[in-house]
């Protein structure tokens, strides 16, 4: 490998360290060394909710006490239920007070036991100092004010302590008439759900307990509730981090011990139970983790991510790695290799982060069978954006192409005998004979023409063409087959059988193809090379002109034949198409000849070819031209049939395309098929993506409180992919397509539309084995305004509800920071190829005008003139 790619490597690796540094990047702030005043405490472990829990064993409990003592005077319990009403007996042994709580949800049974419970541990336990009646029962709904009242009353008849119920701060507002039934407010105060950013939470704690204050002079109030979750989502402006909670709590403690505000913290330990009522953040909010390990430190500095060294390391190996095998043997100029392999390495970061995001949470089967469809979708992005990347950069950054092709002169003079063969069904009798008068203008002698008619019933639409093919001469066989199995492909396969003997080469062309006067002149002289199989000249249209969509349509077709042929070349991995393509008489015989069991015989067959050792030759010039789908249903059913017979393919071949070894192809052919079939299944992905982002966004409308988005790196990735897929489609025409700026948008937009029928026909193809040979129509009258919307109604239904979906979000999550609104753009991403469709079947209906189309290619002034 040159020095240049060693430098590369070692460059990009060195920027992905600065990088994981910057982000793992440590803050002081304010630091606490001496004890604290209280701490919320509940001893539920992973996944246990203090209401089903088993009950806990006092060791436990001990356990945990003895833990908060090195660092608290004052504990705060919630519960009386499986055996917390121990706590105070075991805290009394540690010298620490307790605040004991009874959970009031409403049900009376419980609810007694409850404060029973609570009033015998009471009276037996003197380090009780106080004693909290419900929690936020009143923000929850569980029980009205009066309910609670009696509640109070009750329990300050039956104890000496002062009793209370704990509430956020504005219920106490809006139910002063509580404070007549407690000694002190208990009063929660969270910036975190209010969406304060971290640096301005204590002005905020300031102001709301200045407020209460006020409203209950000489009231003592106590912070019950007080602190910061270290991971969930992003509440306006409101950003939990492991970094953000201890800057938060090192710097309340310190302002409250100034400033005289008796406090508890929320919480001692993380409760990851609480995700599912709380969501995310509710599992977060403690100062050691589940595990009682402590989450950051009160003196040194904190960071958000203090494994960043490793994690460097990781994706430094992993994208080194990558990078090494991408820049062997690559002549890609150092700009281009420059750029993909900081692609390949800001992909291995990716990576890297969601893996380490994944594994830092706590995991119940339900949330890690989420991240493992997240980490599947995020692969299969990251997969995907390299391939398109690479086509890029490959087109950007090549240094010239080597294995370019045009017309091959033929000194000898020897015509090698051709036979044509031209495959019909229930094709308009004037058409063919168009391309059959093409054919008899060809500037060759050596050759014949078999039309094939396959399945037609209707005689008044074989019989003129019958006729027309006597008219022609000897040189035209016309072949009626009644019943023909195997479609396309079984027609073609008999033709083989009744082709001259004499034949060397058999040629294939569309009913509807005009061919130029040299097609066979220029072009099989190359298989005067003894290791080509078949050679290729594109599809081209001669209607592009009748109409906009015909226009648009025309430039979609040209993007593949001027952009993706022309590189899928340079490595022998051309896709063979039924349409002015040859073959060598004798490679298809003994290959087996057509496939009739795959509606795209013309793919397969060449796959076949490459993987038996032959060559192919491309000649990226117009020798042909063809009649584009009348409508956009017809121009759907092509797509369909194209991507389902892709993927019959990729199911029949897939160890020739998967291991190494088990055919001739080699890595680079077989990375030119996945390739290019890849954004055919990325669209089914894509409307996969589409469903389960209805299904999570009708949670995060209605279920607001407890959702929790997607990992944002996925969301960013997939609006990033889309716009780069979009950029470089535009970068790419205007390369190598002789097009406008407009045209290019056009065709952008033709092959955006087809979306979602190529999803269709990826998610048939992988469940069953036989669809039906679909022929796409053409030279059928105009689609009426309401056909054509009969034609997209389930793109019109996914447009609606992706539309709502993103709107409904803006106006739930639109104030709760950036990642609601990155949502809702990816979202709208996600409509666009519907909305595209529409547009399209649309545009398919307005009235015909003549636009003119240049070429530009070598044969076109043959082409015109056929």
């Amino acid at each position: 490998m040159r020095i240049t790619s060693w430098f590369v490597v070692v460059f990009v690796v060195a920027c992905n360290v600065a990088v994981w540094g910057w982000m793992g990047d440590s803050r002081q702030g304010t630091t606490w060394n001496r004890p604290m005043q209280g701490v919320a405490y509940s001893p539920s472990g992973l996944r246990d909710d203090p209401a089903d829990a088993p009950e806990l064993v006092a060791a436990e409990i001990d356990r945990d006490l003895a833990l908060l003592d090195r660092r608290f005077d004052h504990v705060r319990t919630y519960s009386t239920a499986n055996d917390l009403d121990l706590v105070p007996y075991l805290a009394r042994r540690h010298g620490l007070e307790v605040t004991m709580g009874a959970w009031l949800d409403g049900n009376d049974a419980r609810d007694s036991a409850e404060i029973d419970r609570l009033i015998e541990a009471a009276d037996h336990n003197s380090n009780v100092e106080a004693v909290v009646i419900g929690n936020e029962t009143l923000l929850r709904g569980d029980l009205d004010a009066a309910s609670l009242k009696h509640w109070l009353d009750t329990v300050r008849d039956a104890v000496d302590v002062p009793v209370t119920t704990a509430e956020t701060w504005h219920i106490w507002l809006d139910h002063p008439e509580l404070a007549d039934s407690v000694d002190f407010l208990a009063v929660h105060i969270l910036p975190y759900w209010e969406g304060i950013p971290v640096e301005n939470a204590i002005p905020f704690i300031d102001e709301q307990y200045a407020r209460l204050q006020q409203a209950f002079p000489g009231k003592r109030i106590v912070l019950t509730e007080v602190g910061w979750p270290s991971d969930g989502v992003v509440i306006g402006a409101a950003v939990p981090s492991p970094a953000n909670q201890a800057m938060f709590l090192r710097a309340f403690v310190d302002h409250a011990e100034r400033n005289g505000i008796p406090y508890y913290l929320l919480e001692a330990f993380d409760q990851p139970w609480k995700v599912a009522s709380e969501g995310t953040a509710g599992g977060y909010w403690g100062i050691w983790d589940e595990a009682r390990e402590a989450k950051f430190s009160w003196s040194q500095e904190v960071s958000d991510l203090p494994a960043w060294p490793a994690l460097a390391m990781i994706s430094g190996f992993l994208g080194g790695l990558a990078m090494l095998a991408f820049l062997h043997g690559n002549v890609m100029h150092l700009p281009g290799r420059l750029a993909y392999a900081a692609l390949i390495q800001g992909c291995a970061g990716l990576a890297v982060w969601g893996a380490h995001v994944a594994l830092a949470r706590y995991l119940t089967t339900w949330s890690a069978t989420g991240w493992v469809a997240i980490g599947v979708g995020l692969s299969l992005l990251i997969v995907v954006l390299l391939v398109e990347a690479f086509e890029w950069c490959d087109v950007r950054w090549q240094p010239r192409l080597k294995r370019a092709f045009g017309a091959m002169a033929n000194p000898s003079g020897r015509q090698r005998r051709v036979s044509i063969h031209v495959p019909l069904y229930n094709e308009p009798p004037d058409m063919v004979a168009d391309t059959l008068r093409a054919l008899s203008h060809l500037d060759y002698d050596n050759y014949e023409v078999l039309v094939i008619d396959n399945n037609t019933k209707d005689p008044a639409v074989w019989r003129p063409v019958e006729a027309f093919c006597a008219e022609l001469g000897e040189r035209f066989r016309f072949i009626h087959i009644d019943h023909c199995p195997g479609f396309k492909a079984g027609a073609l396969n008999r033709g083989i059988a009744i082709t001259d003997p004499a034949a060397e080469v058999i040629a294939v062309i569309d009913s509807d193809y005009m061919v130029a006067p040299g097609w066979l002149r220029d072009l099989v002289p190359h298989f005067d090379r003894p290791e080509v199989a078949f050679v290729q000249a594109p599809q081209d249209y001669r209607d592009g002109g009748e109409s906009l969509f015909k226009r648009m349509c025309f430039w979609e077709y040209a993007g593949f034949f001027r952009i993706g042929m022309v590189q899928r070349n340079e490595r022998n991995a051309v896709i063979q198409h039924g349409t002015m393509t040859m073959v060598r008489r004798e490679v298809l015989e003994n290959t087996g000849g057509w496939s009739e069991w795959c509606i795209t015989e013309d793919a397969e067959l060449g796959l076949r070819l490459y993987e038996a050792g032959w060559d192919s030759v491309y000649v990226p010039a117009s020798y042909g031209r063809g009649v584009t789908p009348d409508d956009f249903a017809a121009y759907k059913g092509q797509r369909f049939r194209w991507a389902y017979g892709s993927v019959q393919i990729v199911k029949r071949h897939l160890a020739a395309l998967f291991v190494p070894g088990a055919t001739r192809l080699n890595g680079r052919q077989r990375y030119q098929f996945l390739a290019g079939w890849l954004p055919w299944f990325a669209d089914g992905l894509n409307v996969l993506c589409s469903v389960l982002g209805l299904i999570w966004s009708v949670e995060a409308i209605f279920f607001a409180k407890v959702f929790d988005f997607p990992f944002i790196a996925a969301i960013a990735l997939a609006i990033g992919l889309f716009v780069f897929k979009a950029a470089k489609t535009m970068m790419l025409y205007r390369a190598r397509v002789d097009c406008s700026f407009l045209e290019a948008l056009g065709a952008s937009l033709a092959g955006l539309a087809l979306s979602y029928t190529v999803a269709k026909a990826i998610f048939l193809g992988v469940f069953t084995s036989r669809c039906p040979f679909l022929r796409t129509p053409k030279c059928e009258n105009q689609p009426a305004l309401i056909r054509a919307l009969a034609a997209v109604r389930e793109e019109a239904v996914f447009l609606a509800l992706l539309v709502a979906a993103s709107a409904g979000m803006l106006v739930v999550h639109g104030d709760d920071g950036i990642v609601p609104i990155l949502w809702a753009v990816f979202l709208a991403v996600q409509a666009l190829p519907f909305a595209a469709a529409i547009t399209m079947s649309v545009i398919a209906t307005l009235p015909p005008r003549r636009v003119s189309i240049p070429v530009g290619v070598s044969a076109a002034d043959e082409t015109r003139t056929a």
